[in-house]
């Protein structure tokens, strides 16, 4: 397995909760402790005393490779540069506030070990199979549900996560080059991770996280991440399979999925009509006349139920 899979765990301003993910990864029952797996830990120039915490235990366990940048270059370029660094067969890269259920690792192992698979998700959710995409690349979204095989991750695949970063979906780059290639997914019966972390940090509020007062456009700001996964799927070549997924995405169907994502988004970040035009080209003839709609039913909606604009810090579900 040492020579199988590499773990890479990205992390910026976490020491309270990444502390509990060290403690729960060198467990003596967790793979990284029973295969000694390469560890290594890419810390975007953390100030709250997390690369301490890291170089603390780079001392205790000898295949922790402690990285830390000279400057935060942002969530998704960490995750974008933790595929650049994988050179085992596969690599989880994996975040600073999860939980995980070791019991469950015996068959997560066997599917590595087979080879067979592109994908190994360590979540199950509610995906019927390994042929039900809609629900895989959803739970994909989640960058530690997937473990990817990187003979996947080409020049060109890294050029697509890179390219995905304003999208805030870098690693949804691998997940559909192996939809590209009709690769093979694995679906557990058990779930890997147990709990997601109770701080999870929205992702449009990750991408802007101690961004040094930097001018961020206002089409990149103003993104709720429902716009950004649709404009994700624009990385699947197939227009029939893409349209698929997108009409899936939710369990309501299309409108309901389309409607609630671009109302949070006026709700949270006000109008963008940039946004607007981005969906606009990642649609069908046949969604773009209910993306009108439902455009139409959110000024209406918002016309005689007004809301007060949240904050932006505030928890998006």
């Amino acid at each position: 397995m040492k020579n199988v899979l590499e773990i890479i765990l990205v992390t910026y301003n976490r020491k309270q909760f990444l502390k509990n993910t060290l403690e729960a990864m060198f467990l003596p029952e967790s793979p990284t402790v029973k295969y000694g797996l390469d560890f290594t830990i890419l810390d975007n120039a953390s100030t709250d005393g997390t690369s301490e915490l890291c170089l603390d235990y780079e001392g205790l366990y000898p295949n922790i490779r402690h990285i830390r940048r000279s400057k935060n270059i942002g969530g998704n370029a960490n995750i974008a540069g933790a595929f650049a660094l994988a050179k085992k067969e596969y690599v989880w890269i994996i975040a600073d506030d999860d939980f995980y259920d070791w019991s469950a690792w015996q068959e997560i192992q066997q599917a590595l070990d087979s080879k067979l698979y592109d994908v190994v998700l360590t979540l199950k959710k509610s995906i019927k199979n390994s042929s039900d995409y809609p629900k895989i690349i959803k739970e994909l979204c989640f960058v530690p549900a997937g473990i990817y095989k990187t003979a996947n991750i080409t020049g060109g695949v890294l050029q697509n996560a890179y390219d995905n970063i304003p999208f805030k979906f870098p690693h949804l780059a691998a997940a559909c080059a192996v939809l590209n290639k009709n690769g093979k997914f694995y679906v557990p019966q058990k779930e890997l991770i147990s709990k997601i972390g109770a701080d999870r940090t929205p992702c449009e509020i990750l991408y802007l996280r101690d961004s040094d007062g930097a001018y961020k456009p206002e089409i990149i700001k103003n993104m709720f991440w429902g716009v950004s996964y649709i404009n994700s799927l624009q990385l699947i070549k197939d227009r029939k399979l893409r349209a698929q997924i997108l009409n899936n995405a939710s369990d309501s169907g299309f409108f309901s999925f389309i409607f609630t994502r671009f109302r949070d988004n006026k709700r949270y970040y006000g109008d963008n009509f940039g946004n607007i035009l981005l969906v606009w080209k990642c649609l069908n003839f046949a969604q773009r006349i209910k993306f009108f709609a439902a455009l139409i039913l959110i000024e209406i909606f918002y016309f005689y139920v007004p809301f007060t604009k949240a904050s932006k810090s505030k928890k998006i579900n």
